[in-house]
């Protein structure tokens, strides 16, 4: 059974349709696990070529990060 971990969100700060920047605190010795994605009304639902970047970059640095989430407009789910 994992530990759980909290992690506390900061305000969130919108600018135009295209995104959510979320800016949070990460505990002390704190290993992050995945991430998730949102992709907005004006791109394409499916995972980008910059999605399967990322995740190669974050497991290069992190042998302990497991997937990506990707969330769409549309209420399509993705998990890599």
């Amino acid at each position: 059974k994992l530990n759980e971990i909290t992690a506390r969100a900061s305000s969130i700060f919108t600018g135009t349709d295209s995104g959510i920047q979320m800016q949070y605190a990460v505990p002390y010795l704190a290993i992050e696990k995945a991430a998730t994605d949102t992709h907005h009304k004006n791109s394409y639902p499916a995972p980008s070529a910059e999605d399967i970047y990322q995740l190669i970059k974050k497991r290069k640095e992190n042998k302990d990060f497991a997937g990506s989430f990707i969330v769409a407009f549309n209420g399509e789910k993705y998990v890599f």
